[in-house]
């Protein structure tokens, strides 16, 4: 079987999908949570966060933050239409809480609901039906390109999970 690390982006604002990568890692994973190593320079004014996949270090995602203005993501540069990733007909209508994991930055009062609003969006997707019922778990990263006062209608949620097949 081979793994791959699979990236499904949805906005923050309405929890609709607006794409995703595959990462073909051809071995298997080390762990049931995508690991991930952060490179975060703090914006006073302009600062930056990647992420990156441990043990290879595979740029997973690549971002500036700006304290009054907006930041810019630059990796993934493009994503897979969410029509591209086939619907299967069973759907998994809750997840748990506990195989869900925050990546860094993250909008105050997060819980399950908030998971529960993302799930709602990936759950009919077969890659994530696949990821669910091999134990994996799901690792969601808050990219926040404003800050200070911040826009959250340019914020956007990065769902990180692996799947074999």
């Amino acid at each position: 079987m081979e793994t791959h690390l699979v990236l499904m982006k949805v906005d923050y604002m309405t929890y609709n999908l607006e794409g995703g990568v595959i990462f073909d890692l051809g071995n298997n994973p080390n762990s049931n949570t995508v690991q991930i190593g952060i490179e975060y320079e703090e914006p006073n004014d302009l600062g930056y966060i990647k992420l990156f996949h441990i043990p290879d270090s595979i740029l997973l995602f690549d971002g500036s933050i700006l304290w009054s203005g907006t930041g810019q993501q630059y990796f993934p540069d493009s994503l897979n239409s969410s029509v591209n990733f086939p619907i299967s007909s069973n759907i998994i209508s809750a997840i748990d809480s506990s195989r869900v994991n925050e990546i860094f930055i993250m909008p105050t009062n997060q819980d399950s609901l908030y998971y529960q609003h993302i799930w709602d969006e990936i759950n009919e997707i077969q890659l994530v039906q696949e990821a669910y019922n091999q134990n994996f778990d799901f690792s969601i990263f808050c990219y926040t390109p404003s800050i200070g006062i911040g826009n959250p209608l340019e914020w956007d949620y990065f769902v990180y999970f692996y799947v074999q097949q």
